[in-house]
């Protein structure tokens, strides 16, 4: 490609098809086909899932087992595009913190992506934290990925950990991050900051 089509690059296609669609009742939708790419810059300084300052300060959502936000590789809530709005909602009007991004840092990088790296419309909205599922579907062309990426000057998956916006169901604390290195999940504290973070977006 040329320098002109690199220095205009905004993302990396890393998947289309119907698989990535959330279950509904347990029965994956195969009605609509999404074009899904992940930002071209990522955030490799560590974030946490979500606020965690104390044993007595932190995000509504830290302690809560959001059970509509659960997924594996391959089944549950596989679309992360609503997760920080499911979590809103699960806790309910009187506890729903989300509103308040700094909250939820993870997040946050992923809704403010495209007017963070001054994106045109309609380009500068429609970004998001990924799902467990749909970092496993980067880690499965993660060379390409990278290979495109770095083509245009942009960041590197290589062997690192990545938030999901996945809930653990295993511990009310705990959300997925995923390992680059070996395609592993790993249920990780929401207020650890060890995790990095990337943004995607559906491009249909």
């Amino acid at each position: 490609i040329t320098d002109e089509e690199k220095a205009a690059a905004i993302a990396v296609i890393f998947y289309v098809g119907t698989g990535l669609n959330s279950d509904v009742d347990g029965n994956p939708d195969n009605t609509i086909s999404r074009t899904l790419g992940v930002g071209l810059k990522h955030d490799r300084n560590g974030l946490k899932w979500c606020r965690y300052d104390s044993s007595t300060s932190y995000a509504n959502g830290y302690s809560t087992n959001i059970e509509t936000i659960q997924c594996t590789t391959d089944s549950g809530d596989k679309n992360g595009s609503d997760n920080l709005e499911q979590i809103g909602n699960f806790l309910g009007t009187a506890n729903n913190d989300t509103t308040t991004l700094s909250n939820y840092p993870a997040f946050k990088f992923g809704k403010e992506y495209g007017t963070t790296n001054s994106l045109n419309a309609p380009y500068n909205e429609g970004w998001y934290l990924p799902s467990l599922a749909e970092l496993y579907a980067i880690y499965n062309v993660k060379t390409t990925v990278d290979e495109a990426s770095s083509l245009c000057g942009g960041s590197q998956f290589d062997s690192s950990y990545y938030w999901s916006s996945s809930q653990s169901a295993s511990s009310d604390k705990h959300a997925y991050d995923f390992n680059f290195d070996n395609g592993v999940k790993h249920a990780n504290g929401k207020g650890s900051a060890s995790g990095y973070v990337c943004a995607v977006r559906a491009f249909n």
